[in-house]
Protein backbone atom coordinates (compact mmCIF):
# COMPACT_ATOMS: atom_id res chain seq x y z
CA UNK A 1 0.00 0.00 0.00
CA UNK A 2 1.70 3.44 -1.27
CA UNK A 3 0.20 6.23 0.86
CA UNK A 4 1.60 9.52 -0.57
CA UNK A 5 1.05 13.30 -0.40
CA UNK A 6 2.81 14.40 -4.04
CA UNK A 7 3.92 11.32 -6.07
CA UNK A 8 3.79 7.24 -5.24
CA UNK A 9 6.57 6.08 -7.36
CA UNK A 10 8.70 8.82 -9.74
CA UNK A 11 10.66 7.47 -12.09
CA UNK A 12 13.59 10.10 -12.92
CA UNK A 13 15.87 8.33 -15.78
CA UNK A 14 15.00 4.64 -14.19
CA UNK A 15 15.41 1.96 -17.21
CA UNK A 16 12.54 -0.88 -16.88
CA UNK A 17 10.26 -1.61 -14.38
CA UNK A 18 7.77 -3.53 -12.99
CA UNK A 19 4.97 -1.97 -10.89
CA UNK A 20 2.62 -4.95 -9.50
CA UNK A 21 0.08 -5.72 -7.33
CA UNK A 22 -0.20 -2.48 -4.86
CA UNK A 23 -2.74 0.11 -3.86
CA UNK A 24 -2.06 3.61 -4.07
CA UNK A 25 -3.86 6.72 -2.04
CA UNK A 26 -3.39 9.83 -2.52
CA UNK A 27 -6.00 10.71 -0.03
CA UNK A 28 -5.59 14.69 -0.26
CA UNK A 29 -2.69 15.67 -2.96
CA UNK A 30 -1.08 18.90 -2.39
CA UNK A 31 -2.14 22.41 -3.74
CA UNK A 32 0.09 23.95 -6.31
CA UNK A 33 1.47 20.77 -7.40
CA UNK A 34 0.60 18.44 -10.35
CA UNK A 35 0.58 15.15 -8.08
CA UNK A 36 0.95 11.59 -8.85
CA UNK A 37 0.12 7.96 -8.49
CA UNK A 38 3.45 7.11 -10.61
CA UNK A 39 5.26 9.60 -12.65
CA UNK A 40 7.72 8.91 -15.62
CA UNK A 41 10.29 11.59 -16.58
CA UNK A 42 13.23 10.30 -18.81
CA UNK A 43 12.82 6.76 -17.92
CA UNK A 44 13.97 4.05 -20.89
CA UNK A 45 12.84 0.65 -21.53
CA UNK A 46 9.75 -0.88 -20.76
CA UNK A 47 8.28 0.28 -18.15
CA UNK A 48 5.32 -2.34 -17.21
CA UNK A 49 1.95 -1.54 -14.56
CA UNK A 50 -0.20 -4.19 -13.76
CA UNK A 51 -2.77 -5.58 -11.81
CA UNK A 52 -2.82 -2.31 -9.22
CA UNK A 53 -5.56 -0.53 -7.85
CA UNK A 54 -5.39 3.26 -7.53
CA UNK A 55 -8.29 4.09 -5.11
CA UNK A 56 -7.42 7.65 -3.62
CA UNK A 57 -6.29 9.76 -6.18
CA UNK A 58 -7.69 13.67 -4.81
CA UNK A 59 -5.93 16.40 -5.06
CA UNK A 60 -6.58 19.98 -2.85
CA UNK A 61 -5.54 22.37 -5.54
CA UNK A 62 -7.66 25.47 -6.89
CA UNK A 63 -5.14 26.99 -8.95
CA UNK A 64 -5.36 27.13 -12.79
CA UNK A 65 -2.99 25.30 -14.80
CA UNK A 66 -1.39 22.37 -14.44
CA UNK A 67 -1.72 21.84 -11.60
CA UNK A 68 -4.17 18.59 -9.78
CA UNK A 69 -3.97 15.41 -9.64
CA UNK A 70 -2.69 12.17 -11.98
CA UNK A 71 -2.96 8.54 -11.23
CA UNK A 72 -0.08 7.82 -14.42
CA UNK A 73 1.83 10.20 -15.98
CA UNK A 74 3.61 7.93 -18.87
CA UNK A 75 6.28 10.49 -19.92
CA UNK A 76 9.66 10.63 -21.09
CA UNK A 77 11.89 8.27 -23.20
CA UNK A 78 10.59 5.03 -22.72
CA UNK A 79 9.50 2.48 -25.55
CA UNK A 80 6.63 1.49 -23.91
CA UNK A 81 4.69 1.50 -21.13
CA UNK A 82 2.15 -1.25 -20.89
CA UNK A 83 -0.35 -0.51 -18.54
CA UNK A 84 -2.83 -3.23 -17.76
CA UNK A 85 -5.38 -5.04 -15.35
CA UNK A 86 -5.31 -1.67 -13.11
CA UNK A 87 -8.29 -0.35 -11.21
CA UNK A 88 -8.50 3.70 -11.63
CA UNK A 89 -11.21 4.95 -8.97
CA UNK A 90 -11.43 7.86 -6.61
CA UNK A 91 -10.43 10.46 -8.56
CA UNK A 92 -11.72 13.88 -7.10
CA UNK A 93 -11.23 17.39 -6.19
CA UNK A 94 -11.35 17.98 -2.49
CA UNK A 95 -10.23 21.59 -2.24
CA UNK A 96 -13.91 22.78 -0.42
CA UNK A 97 -13.52 25.74 -3.71
CA UNK A 98 -16.37 25.18 -6.71
CA UNK A 99 -15.83 26.47 -10.40
CA UNK A 100 -11.96 26.20 -10.43
CA UNK A 101 -9.56 25.17 -13.17
CA UNK A 102 -8.10 21.67 -11.86
CA UNK A 103 -6.34 18.72 -13.56
CA UNK A 104 -7.75 15.47 -12.94
CA UNK A 105 -7.20 12.67 -15.04
CA UNK A 106 -6.14 8.71 -14.10
CA UNK A 107 -3.68 8.33 -17.50
CA UNK A 108 -1.80 10.54 -19.77
CA UNK A 109 0.11 8.48 -22.17
CA UNK A 110 3.00 10.81 -23.79
CA UNK A 111 4.99 7.90 -24.95
CA UNK A 112 4.45 4.84 -27.06
CA UNK A 113 1.51 3.19 -24.54
CA UNK A 114 -0.27 -0.21 -24.59
CA UNK A 115 -3.35 0.24 -22.34
CA UNK A 116 -5.58 -2.55 -21.69
CA UNK A 117 -8.39 -4.66 -19.63
CA UNK A 118 -8.10 -1.55 -17.28
CA UNK A 119 -11.04 -0.29 -15.28
CA UNK A 120 -11.52 3.26 -14.96
CA UNK A 121 -14.56 4.62 -12.93
CA UNK A 122 -14.92 8.64 -12.34
CA UNK A 123 -17.23 9.21 -9.28
CA UNK A 124 -19.37 12.46 -9.20
CA UNK A 125 -16.72 15.33 -8.14
CA UNK A 126 -16.99 16.68 -4.04
CA UNK A 127 -16.84 20.30 -5.48
CA UNK A 128 -17.61 20.44 -8.88
CA UNK A 129 -14.46 22.12 -11.15
CA UNK A 130 -14.67 24.58 -14.23
CA UNK A 131 -13.06 22.78 -16.90
CA UNK A 132 -12.78 22.52 -20.72
CA UNK A 133 -13.22 19.28 -22.44
CA UNK A 134 -10.14 20.18 -24.78
CA UNK A 135 -7.83 22.09 -22.42
CA UNK A 136 -4.60 20.35 -20.96
CA UNK A 137 -6.35 20.29 -17.31
CA UNK A 138 -9.49 18.81 -18.42
CA UNK A 139 -11.26 15.81 -16.52
CA UNK A 140 -10.84 12.80 -18.23
CA UNK A 141 -10.49 9.48 -17.81
CA UNK A 142 -7.55 7.97 -20.44
CA UNK A 143 -6.12 11.25 -22.21
CA UNK A 144 -3.77 9.67 -25.29
CA UNK A 145 -1.49 13.04 -25.80
CA UNK A 146 0.23 13.27 -29.18
CA UNK A 147 -0.29 11.73 -32.24
CA UNK A 148 1.47 8.36 -32.35
CA UNK A 149 -1.22 4.97 -32.58
CA UNK A 150 -1.63 3.80 -28.97
CA UNK A 151 -2.97 0.48 -28.21
CA UNK A 152 -6.17 1.13 -25.93
CA UNK A 153 -8.27 -1.63 -25.64
CA UNK A 154 -10.70 -3.95 -23.87
CA UNK A 155 -11.14 -1.46 -20.96
CA UNK A 156 -14.12 -0.60 -18.94
CA UNK A 157 -14.73 3.59 -18.71
CA UNK A 158 -17.47 4.83 -16.81
CA UNK A 159 -18.28 8.16 -15.40
CA UNK A 160 -20.95 9.33 -13.03
CA UNK A 161 -19.83 13.28 -12.56
CA UNK A 162 -22.72 14.63 -14.37
CA UNK A 163 -21.83 18.14 -14.39
CA UNK A 164 -17.99 19.41 -14.39
CA UNK A 165 -17.16 18.47 -18.71
CA UNK A 166 -15.05 15.45 -18.20
CA UNK A 167 -14.45 12.93 -21.34
CA UNK A 168 -14.06 9.25 -20.86
CA UNK A 169 -11.24 9.31 -23.66
CA UNK A 170 -9.66 11.67 -25.57
CA UNK A 171 -6.89 12.68 -27.81
CA UNK A 172 -5.17 10.72 -30.83
CA UNK A 173 -7.84 8.04 -31.87
CA UNK A 174 -6.58 5.32 -34.20
CA UNK A 175 -7.28 2.10 -35.32
CA UNK A 176 -5.76 0.55 -32.07
CA UNK A 177 -8.24 2.06 -29.81
CA UNK A 178 -10.71 -0.73 -29.72
CA UNK A 179 -13.39 -2.78 -28.02
CA UNK A 180 -13.43 -1.01 -24.75
CA UNK A 181 -17.15 -0.33 -23.08
CA UNK A 182 -17.67 3.19 -22.38
CA UNK A 183 -20.74 4.66 -19.86
CA UNK A 184 -21.34 8.11 -19.20
CA UNK A 185 -24.15 9.10 -16.68
CA UNK A 186 -24.10 12.42 -18.03
CA UNK A 187 -25.29 11.17 -21.66
CA UNK A 188 -23.17 10.10 -24.63
CA UNK A 189 -21.81 14.12 -25.44
CA UNK A 190 -19.58 13.85 -22.38
CA UNK A 191 -16.75 11.43 -24.42
CA UNK A 192 -14.81 13.11 -26.01
CA UNK A 193 -12.86 12.14 -29.68
CA UNK A 194 -9.92 13.14 -30.90
CA UNK A 195 -10.41 17.09 -30.01
CA UNK A 196 -14.15 16.83 -30.87
CA UNK A 197 -16.69 16.50 -28.45
CA UNK A 198 -19.38 13.26 -30.00
CA UNK A 199 -23.21 14.77 -30.22
CA UNK A 200 -23.96 10.76 -29.54
CA UNK A 201 -22.33 7.36 -29.44
CA UNK A 202 -23.01 6.78 -32.81
CA UNK A 203 -20.47 9.43 -33.88
CA UNK A 204 -18.10 8.76 -31.57
CA UNK A 205 -17.33 5.04 -32.65
CA UNK A 206 -17.76 6.58 -36.13
CA UNK A 207 -14.16 8.90 -35.27
CA UNK A 208 -12.09 6.04 -36.94
CA UNK A 209 -11.66 4.21 -34.10
CA UNK A 210 -12.90 2.24 -31.69
CA UNK A 211 -14.07 -1.05 -33.58
CA UNK A 212 -16.07 -3.12 -31.32
CA UNK A 213 -16.26 -1.02 -28.70
CA UNK A 214 -20.02 -0.70 -27.02
CA UNK A 215 -21.67 1.85 -24.46
CA UNK A 216 -23.47 -0.06 -21.51
CA UNK A 217 -23.46 0.31 -17.96
CA UNK A 218 -21.62 -2.10 -15.61
CA UNK A 219 -23.09 -2.86 -12.16
CA UNK A 220 -20.02 -3.23 -9.66
CA UNK A 221 -20.13 -4.76 -6.24
CA UNK A 222 -19.43 -2.17 -4.20
CA UNK A 223 -17.86 0.48 -6.09
CA UNK A 224 -18.24 3.30 -2.75
CA UNK A 225 -15.45 0.78 -0.45
CA UNK A 226 -13.23 0.11 -3.52
CA UNK A 227 -14.87 -2.89 -5.18
CA UNK A 228 -15.14 -2.91 -8.44
CA UNK A 229 -16.13 -6.20 -9.67
CA UNK A 230 -18.43 -7.04 -11.92
CA UNK A 231 -21.27 -7.64 -9.68
CA UNK A 232 -23.83 -9.19 -12.25
CA UNK A 233 -23.72 -10.60 -15.52
CA UNK A 234 -24.62 -8.56 -18.79
CA UNK A 235 -23.89 -9.41 -22.37
CA UNK A 236 -23.76 -6.20 -23.08
CA UNK A 237 -20.19 -6.05 -21.29
CA UNK A 238 -18.87 -8.17 -24.04
CA UNK A 239 -16.25 -7.51 -26.29
CA UNK A 240 -13.35 -9.64 -28.08
CA UNK A 241 -11.10 -10.82 -26.06
CA UNK A 242 -7.38 -9.33 -26.34
CA UNK A 243 -5.03 -12.20 -27.56
CA UNK A 244 -1.79 -10.74 -25.57
CA UNK A 245 -3.69 -11.26 -22.73
CA UNK A 246 -3.97 -14.76 -21.22
CA UNK A 247 -6.64 -13.97 -18.26
CA UNK A 248 -7.41 -10.35 -16.73
CA UNK A 249 -7.99 -9.46 -13.76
Amino acid sequence: EIVANLRGIFFNGAENAVIEGNTFRLAKASAGFLAHGIMGNAQKGTIIVRGNKFLELGTMNVSAGEYGICGITASGNADVWVIENNVFAGLDAKADVAGKIVTLRYVRCGDSCVVRNNTFHLPAQTYKPATDLVAAQAVTCLWLAGTKLYIAENNLLVSEETEANNSLIRGALNENVKNNVFFHKGGNAAILAGAVVAADSAAFFAEGANEGSKWAEPKFADAANGDFAIAEYNENLIVPRSEAVLKDI
